[in-house]
């Protein structure tokens, strides 16, 4: 990061005194441009305004270069409440809403299973893709299997179903220790 800004106060410096130059220089071309011939002189003044407009055009590309390596990404996040036409809960009289499935200590080569219930809260018959994304660390996707038994089952308007969400384990886990995912839910109309 030092080299950069190092390299982006050197790369200013150089536009500075490069344009300083040619402002000084275009200044005296114009005051003797009246002593010299007529074709000679609107060629140097020609000369001169694409020296200049290089000159402007480099400067404000390298100061853009200079902005963006200057800058910085601040990352965001946040929850946006979308109406959803199903609800997911702990119990059949749907009262407890779920908001956070914990899978507790896992055992290699196991499969836990977390029972919880859906309600239809919408007006039409729907059907539901259960699936996980967001794993982290990226590497338990390859010792863990996410699954549940109501994909594409049908569930009529304000219907409970009870649904088990299951994810199994290989035997072979590895310097995993803990981790996390999100349950992803698509609503399909049925």
């Amino acid at each position: 990061m030092c080299r950069e800004k190092e390299l982006v106060a050197r790369v200013r410096s150089f536009i500075r005194k490069s344009f300083l130059k040619v402002v000084s220089r275009l200044s005296i071309s114009l005051r003797n441009a009246a002593f010299l011939p007529l074709a000679r002189a609107k060629r140097s003044l020609v000369m001169m305004l694409v020296v200049a407009a290089l000159v402007v055009s480099l400067t404000l590309t390298l100061v853009t270069f200079g902005s963006i390596i200057d800058s910085m990404v601040i990352g965001s996040g946040g929850t946006v409440n979308l109406p959803v036409d199903v609800g997911f809960y702990w119990d059949s009289n749907c009262a407890n809403p779920v908001s956070l499935v914990d899978w507790g200590i896992i055992e290699p080569g196991s499969t836990v299973d977390v029972t919880v219930f859906v309600r239809n809260e919408g007006s039409q018959t729907i059907s539901l893709d259960i699936t996980a994304e967001n794993w982290s660390p990226i590497e338990t996707t390859s010792y863990m299997t996410f699954s549940s038994n109501c994909i594409g089952q049908p569930i009529s308007p304000q219907e409970i179903l009870q649904i088990t969400l299951s994810l199994s384990t290989s035997p072979n886990i590895e310097e995993i220790t803990s981790f996390s995912f999100d349950i992803s839910v698509n609503i399909n109309p049925v």
